[in-house]
């Protein structure tokens, strides 16, 4: 047992810079949150407080359960995403490699001082997958034509070891929510509760009618670099 003790959380240089460590009961023990990064932990913290808010509503009768399980709108959060996506769809070799290293493009985007959030939609549609953007508010334009570029040469740096694999090529790129209209069916835009302004949960038709709308809204005022094909 002893021979295990450099394994103990806390003892490796590289277990200070875990954002929101939460150990395993068993020795060794281990941090069973090392892969969060900011973003991720953002995500969690907004998530954990929206979900309080509605036990909140629930406990005094104003909300139900099934304000607090209903599947939330992904795209309704956010104004501008990555989308990623394979040319080939029969490529599953490829495609769960792929989906392991999405993270990587998130600490990544993450490294862009212009990024405040960088969050992946974990449900795959039509073999893209969608990673949400927020910028810090202070961000006029943004170059993202880097954080691509590079997320896409590890890919392809990694991709090397494996056998059977039909194709590698894939599409990186940026596009604004008013956009998404073009690459995805209006069933997947629109289904879920949205996402208010704020990104606080909210139950008026209306919220979610001006969210819907806003699917087509006008081109945003912020100019957006980045959009690269292979």
């Amino acid at each position: 047992m002893g021979s295990l003790n450099y394994l103990v959380w806390g003892k490796a240089h590289a277990d200070k810079f875990h954002f929101m460590p939460i150990l395993t009961p068993a020795f060794p023990e281990q941090n069973s949150t090392h892969n969060v990064s900011i973003s991720t932990m953002s995500v969690i913290q907004e998530e954990m407080k929206m979900a309080l808010e509605t036990c909140n509503q629930i406990y005094k009768g104003a909300a139900t359960w099934k304000d607090l399980l209903e599947e939330m709108n992904f795209f309704s959060k956010y104004k501008h995403f990555v989308a990623i996506k394979m040319d080939l769809e029969d490529n599953k070799v490829f495609e769960g490699f792929l989906e392991s290293r999405l993270r990587q493009l998130i600490l990544i985007l993450e490294r862009n001082g212009g990024v405040k959030t960088a969050q992946i939609n974990p449900k795959k549609i039509q073999s893209k997958w969608f990673v949400g953007l927020e910028f810090h508010e202070n961000v006029k334009s943004l170059d993202l034509t880097k954080d691509i570029e590079m997320f896409k040469t590890s890919i392809q740096n990694q991709v090397v070891s494996l056998k059977n694999v039909k194709s590698t090529d894939m599409d990186v790129l940026y596009t604004k929510r008013s956009n998404l209209i073009k690459i995805l069916p209006a069933e997947d835009l629109k289904r879920g509760k949205f996402y208010g302004s704020t990104g606080v949960k909210e139950n008026a038709e209306s919220r979610k009618r001006k969210c819907i709308d806003s699917i087509a809204e006008p081109e945003a005022k912020r100019k957006i670099l980045g959009s690269v094909n292979k």
